[in-house]
């Protein structure tokens, strides 16, 4: 109940006083879970990462000129870091929505030098 509320430290505490008071492995492995996808966890990070990032590029962590393979491969990086199924840290299913968005632009020539045109920080004058 407090792991749904939002209450992280809390469901940890009381997760903790379980272990105390009876050890079992279904407690041990709702901790472990709390741990490892729970605020300020690698998982979180990463997803935080892809949540804030200003553009296509900073959600997939290329520069600007990046080529295709470049492209491809720091998104199955990154897909298998924040996939829903493997990351079950809050906004996974987010995250991973605007890594697809992200890489289905940057990997299409046509798309990205539309995006390229609109994006804010793009160098040069707005077309016509």
């Amino acid at each position: 109940a407090k792991k749904d509320a939002g209450d992280h430290a809390s469901a940890v505490r009381l997760a903790e006083k379980s272990l105390r008071i009876c050890k079992t492995e279904e407690a041990q492995a709702f901790l472990d879970f709390l741990v490892k996808f729970g605020p300020g966890s690698e998982a979180a990070k990463a997803i935080d990462r892809v949540l804030q990032a200003a553009d296509h590029y900073a959600v997939l962590d290329v520069a600007p000129d990046a080529d295709a393979p470049a492209v491809k491969r720091a998104y199955q990086q990154r897909a298998l870091k924040i996939h829903p199924d493997k990351n079950h840290a809050a906004g996974a299913q987010q995250a991973f929505q605007r890594l697809n968005e992200a890489h289905n632009t940057l990997s299409d020539p046509a798309k990205r030098r539309e995006y390229d045109l609109k994006r804010p920080a793009a160098s040069g004058s707005a077309a016509q």
